[in-house]
């Protein structure tokens, strides 16, 4: 009991020593506190052509509701642009004056929200993540969220190249809630690295998602179950219990497949020295309903088999032996469904009734 309270008064005055998330990789990470969570704004992170903004990370507090709402966006913005004829992109000069003049004008043009910003502040210089930055506060109606909420703003600007801006907003729905997250501000770091600034960035949130959806896609399992079937037929004494659930190891079956034409197209599965490899670069698994009861148990999960109607000959059905892939710590499990480290299906023709 003194060892976890320990670890909690440690976590509590040394939240710097915590691992960080990095944003774009080193360019800005931040160390959320517990009541944020991180997530996925959706679209490309890269700016936006008409607008300049591009979404890169979004953290909502887990007790958002219709009664309660913070949230922190960070964003890339070009400014300084100008769209002209043949949507051909120009650029000025910014001095200190004139982007002052670009935050405000950003904060005071309509965002399609119908609504128009109030109690606008002037912009003031300050520190953000280590960097000299610029800062602007405003109110704005939000009678989406609530009738007669008004949702309290505070946007951060740190300049990492000509015409280019990180941007973090703070929103929330009343001045205390706001407070909070001004609380945390101390959690993010940003690092003006030419070296990364002249490499095309980085964004692991994105990466992880890309990864996650390649795991998922039924083209890799569709492939791959068919053809842990085919190499039983040749070699079922390589099939061999780990003692560990379900789990199994096929000893040659990297070899079996290294030449398939599905490992020459895809560029997030790939066979490396006798083993085959995720989108993580890390080797997968094999797993084996042994004892027949329907489900797969590996790597710590459980998964309910699917019996799925598929069009056109059925070679392998996967009845026999109902093999699986999985992977012991899928990343990013938190906020999806756990069960999906583990990929196992069979197959009758989609015409038919699976149940006789």
């Amino acid at each position: 009991m003194r060892f976890l309270i320990k670890i909690i008064l440690f976590t509590a005055l040394f939240p710097s020593l915590l691992k960080a998330e990095e944003i774009i990789t080193g360019l800005i990470s931040f160390n959320p506190p517990p009541f944020l969570r991180g997530g996925d704004p959706g679209g490309d992170p890269g700016d936006n052509l008409f607008s300049g903004v591009g979404r890169v990370r979004v953290y909502f507090a887990s007790d958002n509701s219709g009664g309660s709402h913070r949230q922190i966006d960070v964003n890339l913005r070009t400014v300084g642009f100008a769209i002209g004829e043949g949507k051909r992109v120009t650029f000025r000069q910014l001095d200190d004056e004139a982007l002052r003049e670009e935050m405000e004008t950003a904060v005071k043009s309509n965002d399609g929200s119908g609504e128009n910003a109030t109690n606008i502040s002037t912009v003031t210089d300050t520190d953000f993540g280590g960097q000299s930055a610029l800062r602007i506060s405003y109110e704005k109606p939000a009678p989406s969220f609530s009738k007669n909420a008004i949702m309290q703003f505070e946007i951060f600007w740190v300049t990492i190249q000509s015409n280019r801006v990180i941007e973090v907003v703070l929103s929330a729905n009343s001045k205390d809630r706001l407070q909070s997250l001004e609380n945390c501000l101390s959690g993010f770091k940003i690092a003006k690295s030419e070296e990364v600034l002249n490499k095309p960035l980085v964004f692991p949130a994105q990466v992880a998602e890309e990864h996650y959806q390649a795991w998922v896609s039924p083209f890799f399992y569709n492939y791959i179950l068919p053809r842990i079937c085919a190499y039983y037929q040749l070699h079922p004494e390589r099939f061999k219990p780990t003692g560990q659930g379900e789990e199994i190891e096929i000893e040659g079956f990297a070899d079996f497949v290294a030449n398939d034409d599905y490992f020459k197209k895809s560029h997030d599965f790939h066979v490396r020295s006798g083993q085959i490899f995720d989108p993580w670069d890390e080797p997968i698994h094999f797993a084996e309903d042994i004892n027949m009861d329907g489900f797969i148990d590996a790597g710590g999960q459980r998964r309910e088999i699917q019996d799925v109607g598929v069009f056109g000959k059925i070679e392998f059905s996967n009845k026999e032996h109902r093999f699986a892939v999985f992977k012991p710590d899928l990343k990013d499990g938190d906020r999806r469904y756990p069960w999906m480290n583990i990929l196992v299906e069979t197959y009758h023709p989609y015409s038919a009734n699976p149940s006789k």
